[in-house]
This record gives C-alpha cells, sequence and structure tokens, in this order.
C-alpha cells in the first residue's frame, strides 16, 4: 500500500506542477537555454531514479494481482518496464525545459546553467538522490506517526458517532 501511495503521490506532484504553469509562452530562445539547464542538472537522471520507485510500485501491484507468481513478475518487469519508460526520457526532458522555460528567462535560465556547472552545484546533483530517499523515508515516518497521533486524538469523536477505530 505504501508504494501505491508513492505513485499516487509521484502523480500528484507531477500533475500539480503543470496545472501551476505560468500561463504566458515561453521565450523562443529561453527553451533552448532550459534544455542545456535540464542537461546540466541532471534531471534526467534524477528522473530516472524517482522511475525507479515507481517500477518497484508496478512491480507490487503486478504481484498482488499474480499471487505465487513473484518471480515471474519481477523478471518480466525487470526485461520491459524500466527500459520502455527510459526510452521516454527524452520526452520528459523537453517537456522540463518547457516548462522551465515559462518560468524563467532564457537569461535567468543561463544563471541556473552556471549554477549547476558550479562545484556547489555538481554538489547538489550528486547528493539528491540520496536526499530525495532520506526526505521520502522523513516523509513516510512523519506521515505514520502524525496520522496515528491524529486518528488517536479522533477516537473519542469517532465513538460518539458510533464508527469504529481501526486497529493500529
Amino acid at each position: 500500500m505504501r508504494k501505491l501511495l508513492i505513485v499516487v503521490l509521484f502523480g500528484t506532484l507531477l500533475t500539480g506542477s503543470l496545472m501551476a504553469r505560468a500561463e504566458d509562452p515561453p521565450q523562443a530562445n529561453a527553451i533552448d537555454v532550459a534544455k542545456e539547464m535540464v542537461r546540466a542538472a541532471h534531471m534526467i537522471d534524477m528522473m530516472g531514479t524517482a522511475l525507479d520507485l515507481v517500477s518497484q510500485s508496478m512491480e507490487g501491484l503486478i504481484e498482488r494481482a499474480n499471487p505465487g507468481r513473484e518471480k515471474e513478475v519481477h523478471d518480466f518487469m525487470t526485461k520491459h518496464y524500466p527500459p520502455e519508460i527510459r526510452k521516454r526520457l527524452p520526452e520528459f526532458s523537453d517537456l522540463m525545459a518547457e516548462e522551465y522555460a515559462r518560468y524563467f528567462t532564457a537569461e535567468e535560465l543561463g544563471q541556473l546553467v552556471v549554477f549547476y556547472k558550479s562545484d556547489i552545484g555538481q554538489k547538489l546533483i550528486a547528493l539528491q538522490p540520496k536526499m530525495m530517499q532520506d526526505a521520502m523515508q522523513l516523509g513516510r515516518d512523519w506521515g505514520q506517526k502524525v496520522a496515528i497521533e491524529v486518528l488517536h486524538q479522533m477516537e473519542p469523536e469517532l465513538g460518539k458517532q458510533g464508527l469504529k477505530s481501526p486497529d493500529i
């Protein structure tokens, strides 16, 4: 269930960013600079890392639909799912560049390119996958803790409504 939550959260993050899109069309040269910034920031590499989590979640869903055939599902997924997704990453790269070009001018994007090519930018790029994993774990731990605390706070009111609280 947690893996499904990750998939839903991932999809929500992506659609949320698309819904918050700026209204003005990007400057023509801004898209070219944005593509350079996407490359300099190694965004596709980071997206590949995130897709690994999505692949694991998808594998879990298919395993639950095929009990007792976990090895077959794993072998199938390893062979087919990640390679197909990775083939489409350039498409995502172009979408990201267009999105950045909606919010930043070509000059600002150039500044981001300089940043990502700097020592501190390279350090950020190197640390982001680990930081993403750590942040996800922090989010899961915090979410579970808060969910349980809030549920326990609600138990008296649930009882007044004639509702049972789940055993957690």
